[in-house]
């Protein structure tokens, strides 16, 4: 590296990364990588985070709660906040689990999910996408659809990280090399995904911490 180096990175491909940040990279001569989630590209489904926080905002924790309830037993922990969601309920969870608890949160509030998400239009679309590969900016793996590492089962590597590798490969036409570990902690890096990482030809690791 040269000295004094600077790379900006931006996780969950929302289209602002495509609106606002890349131009600016661009006007500056700032590189980049922009770490995607293949699953909510064109704005088919929501991801995750803003279903949960949707559902909170508008319908409040007691939802929340009873989803939880249904993905893990009655015994699951009394949810207080979105933020223990993410920090408590999630990083427990399997993706089985957490697929449940989305389930639930789609039929409690009784919402389309595919026009809620093409409505919002909040993710890059596969255009976008192309255009900012062809900027030279660098495309990255942020699982398929932004799960914490250390749910992740030797047969989960091939849906979410293959799958995304793949994809995002066929869809910007460039190599995609470096991985960002949804949510950022060290806790999630466990063994088997790094050498799976490693095998899989990726050869950075990101973290936010």
């Amino acid at each position: 590296l040269p000295p004094r180096a600077v790379l900006v990175t931006f996780d969950d491909a929302y289209a602002s990364v495509a609106e606002l940040a890349a131009p600016l990279c661009r006007q500056f001569g700032i590189p980049a990588v922009f770490f995607v989630n293949a699953a909510f590209l064109d704005n088919q489904r929501l991801a995750p985070d803003n279903l949960v926080c949707y559902v909170a905002s508008v319908l409040g924790m007691k939802t929340i709660n009873a989803a939880a309830r249904a993905a893990r037993g009655n015994e699951t922990p009394e949810l207080h906040s979105v933020s223990e969601v993410f920090k408590s309920l999630f990083p427990g969870m399997s993706l089985a689990e957490r697929e449940v608890f989305l389930e639930e949160l789609r039929r409690l509030g009784g919402m389309s999910e595919s026009h809620m998400a093409a409505e919002a239009g909040l993710y890059l679309t596969s255009k976008q996408l192309r255009e900012l590969a062809s900027f030279d900016f660098e495309i990255g793996n942020h699982t398929y659809s932004h799960v914490h590492g250390r749910s992740l089962t030797q047969a989960d590597f091939g849906p979410q990280i293959d799958r995304n590798k793949a994809e995002l490969e066929s869809i910007s036409g460039t190599r995609v090399r470096s991985f960002s570990l949804p949510y950022g902690s060290s806790a999630d890096l466990t063994c088997d995904l790094t050498g799976h990482l490693e095998r899989s030809g990726h050869s950075a690791i990101f973290l936010s911490e």
